[in-house]
């Protein structure tokens, strides 16, 4: 999932992380997409399944806490935002991955369990 929604919203410009690397600038995206973005969503499922929250509150609450990093990030200047993009969208995209996270998770378990 991260990978696919970084490479697509970086390649149309809609945000670009830095430092960016002349050979393929999805390369400094890696450490979110190996590290950042799959603990978080992890974590979302443990608080789902683990603890017994509610999904919709779980995505929700996940969505912002995700949500507000990267605003942290876009003020320290290591995210740059183009083509309209916020952190609005950021929060909607944040959103809808998290939430196919959940629905994928939950469609694995119908199956293997």
């Amino acid at each position: 999932m991260a990978f696919f929604s970084n490479d697509l919203f970086v390649r149309y410009g809609f945000w670009i992380a830095k430092p960016v690397t002349e050979a393929n600038e999805s390369f400094s995206t890696l450490p979110f997409n190996l590290g950042l973005y799959p603990v978080w969503g992890s974590i979302l499922i443990q608080f789902i399944e683990r603890r017994n929250w509610s999904p919709t509150i779980a995505i929700f609450i996940g969505s912002l806490g995700i949500t507000f990093a990267e605003w942290g990030l876009v003020k320290s200047k290591w995210i740059v935002y183009g083509n309209g993009w916020n952190i609005g969208w950021t929060f909607v995209s944040y959103l809808a991955a998290l939430t196919i996270v959940h629905l994928y998770v939950r469609a694995l378990k119908r199956h293997v369990i």
